[in-house]
């Protein structure tokens, strides 16, 4: 497969454009961010091409968004609002991602988790795409994880 981080970049941030009307701009990542709470949302793919995308955010940024989907004030977004809006793009992002492998393949349901002091595990994966963001300031990372051969 060759494709290139700006082509994940590009994708990711029409997604964040068109979904939430958010400006989303590649950074470095900044190790100081504010990352204490997070939201990490997974979708693997199965077929000709197997891996997985993950979307992760800062608590802040997964409720800026669900506020913004759900049409409500940050600070009243529920845990489970959070979820299906991580939860949607990340599905859409992995959505977007899958058009570009090579046919057939499959997409999973998302899996979402929240908290702090975790880590995300997919067994027998390597990172083959890892683009940090901004937006408003607040930190996200969307990784592309590859099956070893």
């Amino acid at each position: 497969m060759s494709l290139q981080d700006h082509d994940i970049a590009e994708l990711t941030e029409r997604v964040w454009s068109s979904f939430l009307g958010l400006d989303l701009s590649r950074t470095e990542w900044d190790a100081t961010a504010d990352l204490a709470t997070c939201v990490t949302g997974c979708v693997q793919i199965a077929g000709e091409w197997n891996g997985a995308v993950t979307l992760h955010c800062s608590e802040p940024l997964a409720r800026q968004a669900t506020s913004i989907l759900f049409e409500t004030e940050a600070a009243e977004a529920t845990f489970e609002e959070m979820q299906d809006t991580i939860g949607e793009l990340t599905n859409m992002i992995g959505g977007n991602f899958k058009v570009l492998l090579p046919q057939p393949t499959q997409l999973s349901l998302p899996a979402v988790i929240e908290g702090s002091d975790y880590s995300l595990v997919i067994p027998g994966t390597t990172p083959q795409h890892v683009i940090h963001f901004e937006s408003d300031g607040r930190p996200l990372r969307v990784s592309i994880l590859a099956k070893c051969q």
